[in-house]
Parts: structure tokens; C-alpha cells; sequence
């Protein structure tokens, strides 16, 4: 911030001066330190160059909204900027106190404080610490004599320079540019442009005068003729009505007598109406019971079709199981055939056990004797043998051996070879014993498994019995499960049937319903349906408002629609944004307009209901809906009462400020 007391060149007696000059911002000025004031009367300003003096000069001609100043663009405000060393400056401002003694500025003050302030993007004039517009600021500084026109308020450096070595024809305009003569010049010419447009405007408006004369000359004579117009015109008028007086009297007479025709007439066609209307109620009925028998006919085609496929399919299903059957009884006869073969082969294996059993029991003794004597007799035999080897040893030993060892060593060969025969012998009756036991066990096992067939046909045969136990419950489940199927499907046919006449009355009732609505109400509820099916919203949108309450008694239908009035048809929505949603969607496709309740908005304050046996909650008494809806109910319903009858309605709505209805649709309002 610069604070400087400066004063431009004023004469002895005249008293406005620049008392101080603050500068924030402004080219090279940032940081300067105060100085003493100056004299009110001559100051002047040195320094070195490049220290600041003509920008000096330049921030007072900034101010004082000089030429080179006066329309700034934003690169030239940029330019004003302080650009030295450190952060930027984003905006600069130049004040000037003027000491307004003499009143020469039109200010009611004795200083007048002018700032401008200049930033990237802004331009701003302040008079005395108010924001005032630029034509402001010029207008004041004109009336104290800082003309645009005379710009020689400030003289800058080689002005003077050029005064000396000018043209004398250049230098008389520029004395007059100084003495502000050339302003009134200007202005003369002005008005000698404005004189001659006036000379011309006069010659115009005698032109326009002249035709204006000889307008009224044709106007006056036209007027003579209106005259005498009217009174021809009166006459003519005169004249009209008698003539149309007496026609009205005719036609009068003639019309009573149309109209009493007329009336006949009208007596005969509105018993023709009639008649027709009967006739088309007639039609109507017949038309609609010919749509449902056809709809019926439709429908039992329908089950004639499914019954003759059910049909083919039980044919199917019997000619499946009658060969199944065939199959079962060919398995049946096969599994008797062979039980039959396995209880003869088991009397057969029977039999040969008892025989072999009876032959073995036989053989037995004879066994065991004949191999006691076979021993016996092996016995007596080796003895023999023994006995018959000794004797011819002893008979020829003595011949046959020369010496005693060749009778040891042959003797010894023959105990060799005897030894070797028992234990040959001795192999060949373990080997026969070893045969023996294995008989007993074959025997013993064939018994075994003879008694396991038996016990495995008997188990075969307590299954097999089971088995066809299981077969024929199975077969009955079966049987009672399609008696039960085909009931079901005679059940389900005739609800799918009386389905589809609900679906049909139903649309009856609603194209009953859309006739009896505003178009823009009805194309609306169908666009809406619509659009919450293409856009699956689900439970966020919940219909209208009377497809969401049930009544407890018919009896107060009327009651209740009295109540709710166009109300009935408001859409109820979850939130307020899938209203807006639908809203949306509605305008984009121009299709009627509804009112949206969302819930999350609603906020129906508790209400005190009278405590009379007259009168009722509505909404208590006639209604039944989901709580996830009762937002929206109470906020149609929440302040209806049900009266017995319109006195009661009176008194109970001027005493609670409820609306009251009755039974049959009398409403007292509350307002």
C-alpha cells in the first residue's frame, strides 16, 4: 500500500486539489513508505529513471479515466498488474482524495474519494467507498472539468515540445481543444444537423396537413351522405320491422302448430328411444351371454382336446401294461416252471441222498469188515513172504555167497528193498484212508449245500410272495393316485375356467371404469402399468389407490367413494424418486397426468376422532388394506367420519373439523 500527498498545478484561487493518492498493485508500485504532504499549490516529482515517476502519472490518468484508460481488456488489465519478484498479484487498485472544498465535484462532502480497482476479471469504480458505475464516474469528473474532449488536464512530457514546433492551423485547434472550444463547435454542428431534420420535419407535417384538409373535405361531404343514409336507413328499418312483425305473426302461428307436432313427435320418438335402448340392453345381454357360451364352447372344445389326448394316453398307458402284464405272466409262469424243476431236482437230490445214504449204511459193516480181513491178510501175507525169504536165504546162502560180507552187504539190500515196500504200502493206505475221509467230507458238504438250496428256495419263495404283496399295493397307489390326478385336473379346469371369467368381468369393469374417467386420468393408470412392467419396479409400485383396499361391507361403497372422490385414482409409489421416475416417463411420453402418493413422504399427523356411537372412522370401519399402504389410506381417509345420518354429520364435523359422510353419500364438509 502507497499513501503519497500530491496536488496537480492549481492556481492561487482556486481551491480543489489532489490531496493524497493511494496505490496497491499498480505496475511497479507494491511497497513504498509514506511521504510528507506536499503544498496544495506547486509540487514536484524527481527520481532516478525506472523508479516509478510516469507510472506515477499513469495511476492519476487511470483514475481520472483518461483515454489510453478508459475501455480495458483483460490482457490490458493484466499488464497493469504488479509483475515483480515473490507471489503474483491477483488485483490493484489507485485512490485519489480530491479536496472538494469549492464544490467543483458534484458531492455534497468536502473530500471526495475516487478508487479504481482492477483485477483479471473485473473493473470496479468507488465514490466515497461506494460501488458506482463507469458512466457515473465520467458524468462527475465532465462536471469538474476533466472532459474527454479536453484532455489536456494533465500536460505529459514533450507535449510541450510539439506546441513549439507545430503548424499554426494545428496549433489554433489545439488551443481550442484547450479552451474547450471545440466542444461548442461540435455542438454547433449538432445543431445546425438538428435544425435542418427540423426544417425537413416541417416540411412533412404541411404535407401532412395539406392531405389532412382534403381527408376532412371528403370526410365532411361522406358525413352529409351518412346523414341522409341514417335517416333513409331508419326509414328502411321502419319498414323491415312491420313487414317482419307481420311474418312473425305468421310464422308464430304456423310454429305453435310445429310445435305441438313437434311435441308428438317427440313423445313418439322417445318411446322409440326407448324401445331401442331396451332393444340394444337386449342385444347387449344377448351378445354377452352368446360371448360366454362361446367362451364356455371355447373352453369345453378345449377340455374335449385335452380329454381325448388323456384318452389316447391311457390307451397307451393300457396297451403298455397289458404287455407288461404279458411280460410278468411269462416271467410268472417261467419262475413257477422252474420252481417246479428245482423242488423235482431237490426230491431227485432227495432221493439219491437217501439211496446213497441206505447203500453207504449197507456198505458200511461190509467195509469195515472186508478191510479188517484185507488186513488180516496183508499181514499174513508179508509173513509169508518173510517165512518163504528166509527159507530160500537159508537154502542158497550158502551156495550163493562166498563170504560173510557179501551175504550182509545182499542182506542188507534185500531190508532196503523190504522197507522200501512198506513204505509203499504204507503211502498207498494213508493215500486210500486220505480218499476215504475226503468221501465223507463230499458227502458231508453235498448234505450242506443240499440243506442251503433248501433254505434259499424257501427264502425265494416268502420273497417272491412279498414281492407280489408289493406289487399289487403298488399297482392300487398307482390306480388311486390317477383317480386323484384326474380330479385335480377336473378341479384345476374348472377353476382355470372360472379364472378366465373373472379375468373377463374384470376387464369389463375396468373398460366400464375408463369410460367414466378423465381420458387424461385413464391413459395415464394404463401408461403407468406399463411402464412399471418394463421397468420390473416390483413392490415400488403399488397401483392405485383403489385397487388397495377392500371394503368390509358393500353397504359402504357409496360412503366411501363420496369420500375419496378423484383421490381413488391416485398412484401410490414407494419413494418419492420412482415417482419422480413415472413422472418423467409420463411427460417424455405425453400420456395424461396422475397424482403420485410416495410414502416416504407422507406424514399424516394423529388425529382425535369424537367419542360418539354416531359417528365412526371411516377408515376404521368401512376399509381393509395391507399396513405397508396405510400411509397413503390415512392421508385420503384419515380425516373422514361415517355417520348414521346428516345430522349427526353436521354436529360431529363442525364440532371435530372432520368431514362427515353418510351411508347414502351425504357429505358435510368441515370447511
Amino acid at each position: 500500500l502507497i499513501t503519497i500527498p500530491i496536488s496537480v498545478l492549481q492556481s492561487e484561487t482556486d481551491k480543489m486539489h489532489i490531496k493524497q493518492v493511494v496505490i496497491s498493485g499498480f505496475r511497479s508500485f507494491r511497497n513504498q513508505g509514506e511521504i510528507e504532504p506536499f503544498s496544495p499549490k506547486h509540487n514536484v516529482i524527481v527520481g532516478r529513471n525506472g523508479s516509478g515517476k510516469s507510472n506515477f502519472f499513469n495511476a492519476i490518468q487511470f483514475v481520472l479515466v483518461a483515454p489510453k484508460f478508459a475501455t480495458l481488456r483483460q490482457e490490458d488489465r493484466q499488464h497493469l498488474l504488479h509483475e515483480g519478484a515473490g507471489s503474483s498479484v491477483m488485483a490493484a487498485y489507485v485512490e485519489i482524495v480530491f479536496d472538494n472544498s469549492d464544490g467543483r465535484l458534484s458531492v455534497d462532502s468536502d473530500e471526495v474519494i475516487l478508487r479504481r480497482t482492477i483485477g483479471h476479471k473485473k473493473d470496479e469504480f468507488f465514490l466515497n467507498r461506494k460501488r458506482i458505475q463507469k458512466s457515473e464516474v465520467i458524468s462527475l469528473l465532465e462536471s469538474a472539468g476533466f472532459s474527454k474532449s479536453n484532455p489536456y488536464y494533465i500536460v505529459q512530457q514533450g507535449k510541450v515540445a510539439n506546441l513549439c514546433l507545430m503548424k499554426d492551423k494545428d496549433r489554433l485547434n489545439l488551443l481550442k481543444e484547450i479552451a474547450g472550444t471545440t466542444v461548442y463547435e461540435e455542438r454547433r454542428a449538432e445543431s445546425l444537423k438538428i435544425m435542418n431534420e427540423t426544417v425537413n420535419k416541417q416540411e412533412r407535417i404541411a404535407e401532412v396537413l395539406s392531405f389532412i384538409e382534403e381527408r376532412l373535405d371528403e370526410l365532411e361531404k361522406e358525413k352529409e351522405e351518412l346523414t341522409e343514409y341514417d335517416h333513409l336507413d331508419k326509414r328502411r328499418r321502419a319498414l323491415q320491422f312491420t313487414l317482419y312483425d307481420k311474418e312473425l305473426s305468421k310464422v308464430t302461428a304456423q310454429l305453435e302448430t310445429v310445435e305441438s307436432s313437434r311435441s308428438e313427435q317427440m313423445v313418439e320418438q322417445q318411446e322409440l328411444f326407448s324401445r331401442v335402448r331396451d332393444l340394444q340392453d337386449d342385444s347387449g345381454m344377448a351378445e354377452d351371454a352368446l360371448s360366454g357360451a362361446q367362451q364356455g364352447l371355447d373352453r369345453l372344445l378345449t377340455r374335449r382336446a385335452a380329454k381325448a389326448e388323456e384318452c389316447e394316453t391311457a390307451i397307451e398307458r393300457r396297451s403298455r401294461l397289458q404287455v407288461e402284464l404279458q411280460e410278468a405272466r411269462a416271467a410268472e409262469s417261467t419262475r413257477t416252471s422252474a420252481l417246479e424243476e428245482y423242488r423235482a431236482r431237490l426230491q431227485e437230490v432227495k432221493a439219491e441222498i437217501g439211496e446213497r445214504d441206505e447203500e453207504l449204511a449197507g456198505l458200511e459193516p461190509t467195509y469195515v469188515v472186508k478191510r479188517t480181513q484185507l488186513e488180516e491178510l496183508q499181514r499174513e501175507l508179508a509173513q509169508s513172504q518173510a517165512r518163504m525169504e528166509t527159507l530160500y536165504g537159508k537154502q542158497g546162502r550158502g551156495q550163493q555167497f562166498s563170504t560173510e560180507e557179501e551175504r550182509n552187504s545182499f542182506l542188507q539190500k534185500q531190508i532196503d528193498i523190504l522197507e522200501g515196500q512198506i513204505a509203499n504200502k504204507s503211502t498207498l493206505l494213508s493215500r486210500l484212508q486220505r480218499e476215504a475221509n475226503e468221501s465223507d467230507a463230499a458227502l458231508k458238504e453235498e448234505a450242506r449245500r443240499i440243506e442251503a438250496a433248501k433254505k434259499e428256495h424257501q427264502d425265494k419263495v416268502a420273497k417272491l410272495g412279498e414281492l407280489d404283496k408289493s406289487v399289487s399295493e403298488v399297482l392300487r397307489v398307482r390306480n388311486e393316485h390317477q383317480e386323484t390326478r384326474k380330479e385335480a385336473w377336473r378341479e384345476l379346469e374348472s377353476v382355470q375356467e372360472e379364472l378366465q371369467q373373472c379375468r373377463s368381468d374384470l376387464e369389463k369393469g375396468k373398460q366400464m371404469l375408463n369410460s367414466t374417467l378423465p381420458r387424461n386420468v385413464s391413459l395415464g393408470l394404463a401408461t403407468v402399468e406399463r411402464i412399471a412392467q418394463e421397468k420390473n419396479l416390483g413392490t415400488a409400485y403399488m397401483g392405485p389407490l383403489i385397487d388397495n383396499f377392500s371394503l368390509k361391507n358393500e353397504a359402504f361403497r357409496t360412503a366411501v367413494e363420496v369420500a375419496a372422490g378423484n383421490s381413488l385414482f391416485h398412484v401410490i409409489v414407494d419413494t418419492d424418486s420412482t415417482a419422480a421416475m413415472l413422472m418423467k416417463e409420463l411427460e417424455r411420453r405425453k400420456a395424461g397426468r396422475l397424482t403420485f402418493l410416495p410414502l416416504n413422504q407422507l406424514r399424516v399427523p394423529p388425529v382425535n376422532y369424537p367419542d360418539s356411537g354416531d359417528v365412526r372412522p371411516l377408515i376404521e370401519v368401512a376399509l381393509e388394506f395391507d399396513a405397508v399402504v396405510e400411509p397413503a389410506m390415512r392421508q385420503v381417509f384419515g380425516k373422514k367420519l361415517l355417520a348414521k345420518n346428516l345430522d349427526a354429520a353436521a354436529i360431529h364435523s363442525r364440532e371435530s373439523q372432520l368431514d362427515a359422510v353418510t351411508v347414502e353419500g351425504d357429505v358435510v364438509s368441515r370447511k
